[in-house]
């Protein structure tokens, strides 16, 4: 195990914020960064901390950050991440050192910044494995093992895979397992294996159920099995658990996040199956969560109102949806493509819906032989 080097701290996170005064309301402009508002939140949570220490500064630290975040300039929110990092380290809090550490790395992947993330995850998976932090521990790895999915490094997501499940069947860790398991799910859903993507992931709600409860892996695992049976077209099956995250989220307040995916696999079901009334609840509900980007939702707003007759509506979002698209050639471009070809139809300018059909077979024809 590498030792989690203090010099690292000293460099990286000590070095304290250069800032000038600002007032509330001011436009913030950094060399090569996007400029951000001073607000009245910001400016007394910075007032405060210099009156504060201990764990009640590493909290304000973190305050700051997500103020700065919403503001969409991630630099300089890395920035305050790192005095909190720092400051949890000056006070030699175990636990306030794990929670800053597994915040840093969510902020990182949420940036989507892969260079800063990998020079520093592996040293923080260290640092929890030594001291026991291992909920903390897995749920990093699980992490890690995330972002080499989404950024095309299979080998090394199933090899990391592999040594998460080996690690956590030798601690008798359940919840460990069952994130190896669902990691490993993840992977075999990657490489299009879906037989043992299926088997992966119920696994891992079998070891999941042995454990404590965790309502979040819980969700995070019916998520991934909805996923897989979407892609293996079982949609009695995914129903069912969609269903179960819409049950969770309005009897217990889970995590919105879950439910908004369970509302548009919902929305496809019925809008699948012409239950138009049903199928635009369950639509509203994802797009008025605010948690569902545009481009997942706006296929199926377009099929809604090309399916209830409202054409030039349709065909407005899906030239909303092609100039999201832009010049790509995949999966999501053929459906619209396609959705396009069936409003020309229903327009009944017939020579045009023939081209997109032509052009829609082309890109698949493109697709299948690559």
């Amino acid at each position: 195990m590498r030792i989690f080097l203090r010099i690292f701290f000293i460099l990286v996170f000590i070095a304290p914020l250069q800032m000038k005064a600002m007032t509330v309301g001011e436009t913030v402009v950094l060399p090569g960064r996007a400029p951000f508002t001073w607000t009245a939140q910001m400016d007394s949570l910075y007032k405060v901390t210099k009156h504060q220490w201990g764990n009640i500064r590493c909290h304000t630290y973190r305050k700051l950050c997500d103020e700065v975040c919403a503001q969409g300039e991630n630099f300089t929110a890395l920035e305050w991440m790192d005095r909190y990092v720092a400051e949890a380290k000056t006070q030699g809090n175990t636990r306030e050192i794990v929670s800053a550490l597994q915040y840093r790395l969510d902020k990182l992947y949420d940036f989507g910044w892969d260079k800063e993330f990998f020079s520093s995850v592996d040293d923080c998976l260290d640092y929890m494995y030594h001291y026991g932090y291992l909920h903390e521990y897995y749920l990093i790895f699980t992490q890690k093992i995330a972002f080499l999915l989404n950024i095309g490094r299979m080998s090394a997501a199933m090899d990391d895979g592999d040594k998460m499940l080996e690690d956590a069947r030798k601690h008798q860790d359940q919840l460990g397992i069952a994130l190896a398991l669902d990691a490993q799910a993840r992977a075999f859903l990657s490489f299009g294996d879906l037989n043992n993507a299926y088997h992966r992931v119920k696994a891992g709600l079998v070891a999941l159920d042995k454990s404590s409860h965790d309502v979040k892996s819980f969700l995070q695992l019916n998520q991934d099995l909805m996923i897989v049976l979407k892609s293996m077209g079982d949609e009695r099956m995914l129903r069912k658990r969609a269903l179960i995250a819409d049950a969770m989220y309005r009897q217990n307040h889970a995590v919105l996040a879950y439910a908004s995916r369970a509302w548009l696999f919902l929305a496809e079901i019925n809008l699948n199956h012409h239950q138009l009334k049903s199928g635009k609840y369950y639509l509203d509900e994802a797009i008025n969560s605010a948690e569902v980007p545009e481009l997942q939702y706006l296929p199926l707003l377009v099929d809604y109102h090309n399916k209830n007759k409202e054409y030039a509506l349709a065909l407005s979002l899906c030239d909303r949806l092609d100039s999201l698209l832009g010049d790509s050639r995949d999966d999501g471009k053929i459906t619209a493509l396609s959705m396009r070809a069936s409003i020309l139809y229903n327009l009944k300018k017939y020579k045009e819906s023939a081209e997109c059909y032509k052009l829609t077979r082309d890109m698949q024809v493109e697709a299948y032989n690559k």
